[in-house]
Order: C-alpha cells, then sequence, then structure tokens
C-alpha cells in the first residue's frame, strides 16, 4: 500500500517507504528526523496537476502551511481557480502557478520540470 501512496501524501504525513529487508519499527518519523536522515530539505517544487476543484486548493494549502514550495497546473480557461490560485501566489513565493491542461502531455512535461 505505501509504494501505491503519492509521494505529496508520504510528505504531507511524514512517512519515509522501508528498504527491503529493514525492519517495519515504525513508518512514520517526523519530519525533522526524515530531513535529518536525507541530510537536507529537498527545495523543489510538488506539482499538483489539475488544481480544479476544493480538494485540490485543500492541497495546495496544505502543502503552504508546511512551507513546502509548490506547483499548481491549472486549465487556463479555469478564470476562477486561475484568479484564486494567482492571488494565493501573490502573498507567498512557496506557490508558483502553471497554466496549462493536464490532459494534455506537453503542459504536464514542462510543469513537471524542476519537481520533485
Amino acid at each position: 500500500l505505501l509504494g501505491m501512496q503519492s509521494a505529496t501524501h508520504r510528505e504531507l504525513h511524514g512517512i519515509t517507504p522501508l528498504h527491503r529487508g529493514a525492519r517495519s519499527v515504525g513508518l512514520r518519523q517526523s519530519r525533522a528526523q526524515a530531513q535529518t536522515a536525507q541530510g537536507s530539505v529537498d527545495s523543489r517544487p510538488i506539482l499538483v496537476a489539475g488544481v480544479s476543484d476544493e480538494t485540490s486548493l485543500k492541497l495546495v494549502d496544505a502543502l503552504l502551511q508546511r512551507s513546502i514550495q509548490t506547483r499548481a497546473l491549472v486549465l487556463s480557461t479555469d478564470t476562477n481557480f486561475v484568479q484564486e490560485l494567482q492571488q494565493r501566489a501573490s502573498t507567498t513565493a512557496l506557490l508558483q502557478v502553471v497554466e496549462g491542461d493536464a490532459c494534455v502531455y506537453g503542459s504536464v512535461l514542462e510543469a513537471m520540470q524542476g519537481c520533485r
């Protein structure tokens, strides 16, 4: 099940995957422990593709509350969400808004550049 969870889910909940052969001492680590284990914080943004509903906006908000660099891919014709995200981006340097279509390979590929 852990392998099926998204990187974003694991990041939000501080879950680190176990390596093969490792004992299940506990999957959850504090953010500080995870950062120490990795050596440094990954400053590349997490991509939230297809921001088009309240659930995806809540995900963006949750990432920003945890001071995680976030890039939101939003459909350019969805003006309500574009305006909402641009307003949020104007108040923090942690959010980048990219207009494109999550169903178009080129849009997703461009939005993913530099992301985790």
